[in-house]
């Protein structure tokens, strides 16, 4: 049996530091402190921080600035290995970009939802929606909604593409929630629209299920622009 490899100190320091980023404790332009100061925050060797730094820079976090110093970089979608990094960076209009990928990626998952879903698919489906019912959308229960009509979608390779960015739309769900949910109104809207989502769902409505999903994201876009 293999043995469980314990992280190298390295590791462990770019762990932390991407794990503030992750927080909001560090953002998108950010400077770093110096070696020096983090070797003593972290209470470990230079060489340690200057490894992470170096790790960091290769995953494209970080970048360095001939005179200047280690600063977090911004978003750049063609570099997404760490998706959950990724999403930490991006900036209004990253976000925008992904509501596009949205609209091309789970519209079509709907319609075949609406072919492929079983009854155990529909109960999530529903499960989640009663979680949305009320003056606040719950974060999990909606991305579960949609994490939920992708499966039932039941194709490896649109799961793969969701996987992808599913760290970012949680991102960006948690970031417009905090301004859209707060409005009564605009709450009983998105639950509505899920409502039909998963009614055309429901009675194998394919037409029905692309239709209704691309209204809920043509709201949810539409309203984003407004921020």
């Amino acid at each position: 049996m293999e043995k469980i490899q314990r992280k190298k100190m390295y590791e462990e320091v770019a762990d932390r530091i991407t794990q503030r980023l992750e927080d909001g404790q560090l953002k998108p332009g950010d400077r770093l402190p110096s070696v020096e100061a983090l070797s003593k925050e972290f209470g470990v060797g230079r060489s340690a921080i200057r490894e992470a730094l170096s790790a960091l820079r290769a995953i494209n976090v970080l970048e360095m600035k001939h005179g200047e110093g280690t600063y977090i970089r911004t978003f750049q979608p063609q570099h997404m290995t760490f998706p959950s990094v990724s999403a930490s960076l991006m900036k209004k209009e990253d976000i925008a970009h992904l509501l596009e990928v949205r609209q091309y990626l789970e519209t079509g998952t709907a319609a075949a939802a609406a072919i492929r879903r079983t009854p155990d698919h529909l109960a999530e489906m529903k499960q989640s929606l009663a979680l949305m019912k009320g003056t606040v959308i719950e974060e999990a229960a909606d991305f579960a909604f949609h994490q939920t009509i992708l499966t039932a979608a039941q194709n490896p390779l649109l799961q793969q593409l969701w996987n992808t960015i599913s760290d970012m739309l949680k991102r960006a769900m948690r970031d417009t929630r905090r301004i859209w949910f707060e409005q009564e109104t605009m709450s009983a809207q998105l639950h509505k629209e899920h409502k039909a989502i998963y009614l055309a769902i429901e009675k194998g409505d394919a037409n029905e299920a692309r239709t209704t999903m691309e209204t809920h994201l043509r709201t949810v876009q539409r309203q984003w622009n407004e921020i």
